[in-house]
């Protein structure tokens, strides 16, 4: 007997297709496919990104062919009003179905192939009969089928259609299609009629009418979960006009490729945490309820001019789209109430794009799965360090102490970190930024000087905050009985009708709690003798000058000693709009010499200067003394080589002539840079390099341009307003860089890598 042959079927079949009715081939041709041998079928439900590339020429797919003479315009080709009867065809066929290789077309000049050697072709210019030049109403298609997995449920198809454009042609134009029976919402269908990008192609052997191209793109296809292991069929189609006379060609290739760089566009999700990139997930918000996505995409380079007209996400509440249309990326807010409790929901979009010509474009990204348990709210562990004596087991005043706040937000969330004094002096606020930055991780407030008492930390995220009440730890002197001192309420007094700032007086207040025994106190304005307890006494210093007063506790039993510095307070007799703090102290090393460095916030100025002196604690008003500066206040200050008075003015001009009626004095003492607890840049045997690199001139900025100067080869920078939204970044090289651009009066901060790949901070004011 002569074995079965699925070749000898086929043919026998078609040639006895003259004498069949179409229903009736369509039955048979069912029938046939049905009881092929399982070694066939094996061949045919394979997966589909197996061979998706086309290297292996046809292997698992097949071929049908037709001719049509309508209904283009939805890709459901009919002959004479019903459907057409396909045929089967083998694959490969001359100018139907075909392997090309690497290289261009010779017509539109477009490259062949977009992975690797091979693709497939389907349909030809030139039609497959003798007579060319004109289509052959041939629709001509690949056809697929593959199971479904979890894997490989979502997927692309990469093409690149040439369709001719004929004139007046209304459901007959050539078109082009890719359908999935498992995703059929996913469906693309095109024909010439809709693409208006027709120009001129010249053919050495014929001569065409206008031709639209689309140069290799990406078309996404999303079949849901319920489907899998079914058996999915894709087709892709391509075909001439119906009407005989021109044709429709496309090339296929990189089935399961990445949707890159497609001439249709592209929008992309990315399933990671948000970092440097720019993209990715910020899964943590002020109350754990909102998620922020940021995504990417590629404007079509089709004919014309295009722009994003929006971007949805299909099941799901979105706010706060953010498309950056410079740097071609977006964000948005997701809602936890979309996220029933223990679930995962994937999410995917859809960017719709629009032109000058039409809005035929829109793109599918890929998916990506959130859950509800990865809704997080911002978080800060904040814990208070003990007391460290500086060194000193006497003086007090400069007895310190860090406060550690580990820190969770999304990478680059720009954040503030306000220290608000329990019992500042009179006339201050006693309210200051301590820190700025961006990102997670464990921040070091200090040293802060145990003297200064209790106060409020406000983290300021974005919109969020958080809030923390710090309790100073008590002394740690060696003269046990007094190292629960507190000194507070300095205060300025204004004698009635004293005009002259110089002439105005101050106070403090002293409490050195106990349960039995007496101290003796003595200073600038009183020498006592008082027993413990929490009895109050306001101690009346004198005029207020550019130094602080220095006083002696003594504990009468023991004998032992403590030593205080207060600083005075404004003066109080006219508006002195001046506010001083010191917001980090740094070690450095020069010359094998331990020095140090400080950073202070200034503000209330308004449109003026602030300008400084510096004198060393123990040689006060001497200009020759090593820790004496002058100047404008530019952090750092320093360097300093022993204990220092800081007094900071308001000056009308950066001439810093200033005003000696309105000052600010601040004691910082020198810190004992050996011990591990105190911050240090470390050993250098060069000078220091300054930790301003970058600056903002002017500052503040009156008008709509702000003006970065760096001493830097190369600078990066990124601008925030004061809610933490990124406003502008840029880079650039050389000593000057200008930013316009109509921002709102208010605070920014300039975020900037400096030359020891570290992030330094710059406050700036528009006025």
């Amino acid at each position: 007997m002569t074995p079965f042959n699925s070749n000898t079927l086929s043919q026998s079949f078609q040639n006895a297709l003259p004498y069949l009715k179409p229903f009736t081939y369509t039955l048979i041709f069912n029938l046939i496919l049905l009881f092929l041998p399982l070694s066939i079928k094996s061949q045919t439900d394979t997966l589909i990104c197996d061979n998706g590339g086309f290297e292996s020429n046809f292997q698992y797919y097949k071929g049908v062919t037709a001719e049509y003479d309508g209904g283009s315009d939805n890709c459901t080709p009919t002959y004479f009003s019903v459907p057409v009867v396909w045929s089967p065809s083998s694959l490969s066929y001359f100018r139907r179905f075909e392997i090309v290789t690497s290289g261009v077309d010779t017509l539109v000049g477009i490259n062949r192939t977009k992975f690797g050697s091979k693709a497939a072709l389907i349909n030809n210019r030139y039609g497959h009969l003798d007579s060319i030049c004109h289509g052959d109403s041939d629709v001509n298609k690949i056809i697929k089928r593959f199971k479904v997995t979890e894997e490989n449920r979502e997927f692309t198809v990469w093409y690149a259609a040439i369709l001719e454009s004929p004139v007046g042609h209304t459901g007959t134009q050539p078109f082009f299609s890719i359908k999935c029976d498992r995703a059929p919402s996913n469906d693309l269908c095109f024909d010439a009629s809709i693409l208006n990008c027709e120009d001129e192609y010249r053919d050495t052997i014929c001569s065409f009418d206008e031709i639209d191209v689309i140069d290799w793109s990406c078309h996404r296809i999303k079949i849901p979960k319920n489907m899998i292991d079914s058996i999915a069929t894709l087709e892709i189609t391509a075909a001439d006009c119906g009407e005989d006379g021109h044709f429709g060609y496309a090339y296929i290739d990189g089935i399961c490729e990445e949707c890159e760089g497609s001439a249709m566009g592209s929008v992309t999700l990315y399933d990671n945490i948000y970092d440097a990139s720019g993209f990715g997930v910020k899964y943590r918000s002020c109350e754990g309820d909102v998620i922020t996505i940021c995504g990417s995409y590629t404007l079509p380079t089709l004919c014309g001019t295009w722009d994003v007209d929006s971007i949805k996400a299909p099941g799901f509440t979105i706010s706060n789209m953010d498309i950056d249309e410079e740097h071609e990326t977006f964000c948005f807010d997701l809602l936890k109430e979309d996220f029933p409790e223990d679930s995962c929901r994937e999410l995917y979009v859809i960017i719709y794009f629009s032109s000058n010509l039409s809005n035929f474009s829109q793109q599918l990204s890929n998916t990506i799965e959130i859950c509800d348990d990865e809704f997080e709210e911002y978080a800060a562990d904040v814990t208070t360090g003990i007391c460290q004596n500086n060194g000193t087991a006497i003086l007090l005043s400069d007895d310190y102490y860090y406060v550690s706040v580990d820190l969770s937000v999304n990478y680059g969330d720009f954040w503030t970190m306000e220290r608000q004094l329990d019992d500042p002096p009179s006339g201050s606020s006693g309210e200051y930024v301590i820190k700025t930055g961006t990102g997670s991780g464990t921040i070091d407030l200090g040293p802060i000087l145990i003297q200064e008492g209790n106060w409020d930390l406000t983290i300021t995220i974005g919109g969020c905050i958080l809030f923390y009440e710090i309790t100073a730890p008590g002394f740690c002197g060696s003269c046990n009985p007094v190292r629960g001192t507190k000194i507070s309420n300095i205060t300025c007094i204004n004698n009635p009708g004293n005009l002259n700032p110089l002439d105005d007086t101050w106070t403090f207040d002293l409490k050195v709690p106990g349960i039995t025994g007496t101290y003796s106190f003595a200073g600038p304005g009183v020498s006592s003798t008082w027993s413990y307890g929490n009895t109050i006494h306001t101690i009346t210093v004198g005029t207020i000058g550019v130094q602080c007063a220095s006083y002696t506790i003594t504990d009468i039993s023991s004998t032992c000693t403590a030593k205080f510095v207060v600083c005075p307070p404004k003066p109080c007799s006219n508006e002195c709009d001046l506010e001083a703090y010191v917001t980090d102290v740094v070690c450095e090393e020069e010359d094998e010499v331990e020095v140090f460095y400080a950073d202070l916030y200034v503000s209330g100025a308004g449109s003026g200067y602030y300008c400084f002196q510096s004198f060393a604690v123990s040689d006060a008003g001497n200009t020759s003394n090593s820790s004496y500066h002058y100047g404008s206040v530019s952090n750092p200050l320093g360097p300093f080589y022993e204990d220092v008075y800081i007094i900071v003015y308001v000056c009308p001009s950066s001439a810093c002539t200033c005003d000696q009626t309105c000052f600010q004095v601040i004691y910082i003492p020198k810190p004992d840079c050996e011990n591990l607890e105190f911050h240090s840049k470390g050993t250098n045997d060069s000078k220091i390099k300054p930790m301003d690199e970058l600056f903002v001139i002017p500052n503040p900025v009156n008008n709509n341009e702000i003006v970065l100067r760096s001493m830097m080869k190369s600078t990066s920078f990124e601008l925030y307003n004061s809610a933490a939204k990124l406003i502008h970044y840029g880079s650039f090289t050389g000593p000057e860089y200008r930013y316009r651009s109509e921002i709102s009066s208010g605070l920014y901060f300039v975020r900037y890598l400096n030359s020891e790949e570290k992030y330094r901070y710059i406050k700036v004011i528009k006025l």
